[in-house]
């Protein structure tokens, strides 16, 4: 808890962390782009070792699933809109093949 004024506030909310966030926007980026480079391992001790930050490889594979879901959810948006608009759809960057199979490997129980 972080006292504000004579008024406690949790940090989380002080930090804008929303109830099932762990950890701070910024943070996750980092993790985010580590695991891009190397391993979910890796990334978690890359993070410890470099910037002594402290999150899980699981922590790092759910963020990694958690934002490939919200691409699929924006293309697909963004695909139906093309189509409505009968532009066809040249501009989508994601096929339905490749959207079915991160769909399929999200729901893969993790390591």
């Amino acid at each position: 808890m972080y006292e504000l004024r004579h008024r406690v506030v949790s940090l989380d909310d002080v930090l804008g962390l929303a109830p099932r966030d762990k950890c701070a926007l910024g943070v996750g980026e980092r993790a985010l782009w580590a695991a891009t480079e190397v391993s979910y391992d890796k990334a978690e001790s890359f993070l410890a070792k470099f910037t002594c930050l402290a999150v899980s490889h699981g922590s790092i594979h759910r963020m990694a699933v958690e934002e490939g879901l919200r691409l699929l959810e924006t293309d697909a948006r963004e695909r139906e809109a093309v189509l409505a608009s009968g532009q066809g759809a040249g501009r989508c960057r994601t096929s339905m093949t490749s959207q079915k199979s991160i769909s399929e490997r999200a729901t893969t129980p993790s390591i």
